[in-house]
């Protein structure tokens, strides 16, 4: 999740749909003002710009659109460009599958029977009552030409 009042958009980190990729990358432009949630990943590299102006009591990296929009103000909420990704359902499920079980032998369909800790909905990840409330989806499968036209966007 990324908050930038520079640029004037808000990221929102869908879940196994590259959003730790572009946060590290959107990260590299933000200012001093923008609110930058935590990245854990092994093997970033020492210029990627960690957490800042980070309220761990009022953001987590993964939060939903309504959360973010319950935790700033209307005017930012309305005037900033909102983006996510999204990916194909059972894509998602699988990379969090593998990600999951990276370390442990378990099959997909007995990791599929158990209460793992599974991706939420899309939309309930980009939803503000009711209703998908935000200005772009980029998605997973397009990413790069995805990125790119939010990046365009945003010059």
């Amino acid at each position: 999740m990324i908050i930038s009042h520079k640029h004037k958009f808000i990221f929102i980190h869908s879940n196994k749909c590259a959003g730790t990729s572009l946060e590290v990358s959107l990260a590299s432009v933000c200012g001093d003002d923008d609110i930058i949630g935590p990245v854990t990943l092994e093997g970033l590299s020492d210029d990627y710009k960690h957490p800042i102006n980070y309220d761990k009591d009022k953001f987590e990296d993964t939060m939903s659109a309504k959360e973010i929009k319950n935790n700033i103000s209307s005017e930012c909420w309305e005037n900033y460009f909102k983006f996510s990704v999204i990916r194909n359902p059972w894509a998602r499920m699988v990379s969090a599958w593998y990600w999951q079980t990276r370390n442990s032998s378990i099959q997909f369909h007995n990791w599929l029977l158990t209460e793992p800790l599974r991706p939420i909905s899309i939309s309930k990840q980009l939803e503000v009552d009711g209703k998908l409330d935000i200005d772009y989806l980029i998605k997973y499968e397009d990413l790069y030409n995805g990125y790119r036209q939010v990046c365009n966007k945003l010059k």
